[in-house]
């Protein structure tokens, strides 16, 4: 059986129409992915974080570009932390962003435990809706630093 292999040759008319349709496919992928980000893009502004118990921790999230008011979510994980009892505002947080607007801060209040006890963690972790999208850092941990320091005892000698 012999085989035989017919080769085409486009002409410049033919060649100019395909890559015109491979030009407006790229556009328009290109269009898909512009508008998947419309609202902007959203991060922490650090992840971590420190606060001295009985204080607020101060978390920042930042947006760059979108017009849009978007619903973003922060939500906190216990690491060596207890929430509603180290830590309030255990979440999940809705926090409204105006859209073009400033860096959004929110506070997360901590207990004053009295007594050495230690440094404590827990994890928060910024969401957004569909729409837009986020950039490193989404996820910080908090330190909330034991403002009182452990006893410590001295002893005299006799020389």
């Amino acid at each position: 059986m012999r085989m035989t292999h017919q080769t085409r040759h486009l002409g410049t008319r033919e060649l100019l129409l395909a890559l015109a349709a491979l030009i407006a496919a790229l556009v328009a992928i290109g269009s898909q992915v512009r508008t998947a980000h419309a609202d902007g893009t959203f991060s922490l502004s650090s992840s971590t974080y420190s606060v001295t118990e009985g204080q607020n921790a101060a978390i920042v999230i930042n947006r760059s570009g979108g017009s849009a008011d978007v619903l973003a979510t922060l939500t906190m994980a216990d690491l060596t932390a207890v929430s509603n009892f180290n830590y309030t505002n255990t979440g999940p947080i809705n926090v409204n962003i105006a859209g073009g607007s400033e860096p959004v801060t929110v506070s997360i209040g901590t207990a004053n435990i009295s007594g050495a006890n230690g440094d404590k963690t827990f994890q928060v972790t910024l969401s957004v809706p569909s729409g837009s999208a986020t950039t490193a850092p989404t996820v910080a941990t908090v330190t909330i630093i034991d403002e009182d320091a452990a006893a410590k005892y001295t002893f005299a000698t006799n020389t």
